[in-house]
């Protein structure tokens, strides 16, 4: 949310949303980008889970 105001936008680019330092300022304000990458983390969060405590709705 914070990339919907110029102080916002301001912020990314001063700690690091910096061309060559991963996705530029335009990719964020897409909500298909923004939408790919909360599925790929979603899905390492599951992962992660898993391997953690096992699979969801295991017995113990």
């Amino acid at each position: 949310m914070r990339l919907k105001s110029p102080g916002g936008r301001r912020l990314l680019a001063e700690r690091g949303g910096r061309p060559g330092e991963g996705a530029p300022l335009e990719a964020w304000l897409c909500p298909a980008f923004v939408a790919e990458l909360a599925r790929a983390s979603l899905k390492r969060v599951r992962a992660a889970r898993e391997e953690l405590f096992g699979a969801l709705g295991a017995a113990r």
